[in-house]
């Protein structure tokens, strides 16, 4: 007698539809690269802006900070507003030897349109984040 070992052409076409509805069910609550890209650029940059204003404190000193410094490839800066005004081709904030800076909104942009909205706030606020939904 002879026994054969493996899977039956049933139990394969059944795991594979098992497979196709979870995949089917997941994917779509996935959040896309590129918004994670935007998110994490966001992130960062508040973490740099904290770490600025508290050199500048300790130092005395102004502090600059390079706002496309470390962004990745896929994510751009949009928009940035100081004071209520757009400054356009503006790339840097600056910090003053108190930590204090204008009210400041740094808009990041992704390849797919995602953004996320980085608010420095007047005065010694920490610097926060928003996330946007794509147009």
């Amino acid at each position: 007698m002879r026994t054969e070992r493996g899977f039956t052409l049933l139990e394969l076409a059944t795991v594979l539809a098992v497979i196709g509805i979870a995949a089917a069910i997941a994917l779509p609550r996935l959040p896309a690269a590129g918004t994670l890209a935007v998110d994490d650029a966001a992130a960062r940059l508040v973490e740099r802006l904290s770490e600025a204003r508290e050199q500048a404190i300790l130092g005395g000193t102004v502090a600059h900070v390079e706002l496309r410094d470390g962004l990745p490839r896929d994510v751009a800066l949009d928009r940035i507003e100081v004071g209520g005004a757009v400054r356009v081709g503006a790339t840097a904030i600056e910090l003053g030897p108190d930590g204090d800076a204008l009210a400041t909104r740094v808009t990041l942009v992704g390849d797919e349109g995602n953004r996320a909205t980085v608010v420095v706030p007047a005065g010694v606020g920490r610097a926060r984040r928003e996330c946007e939904a794509p147009p």
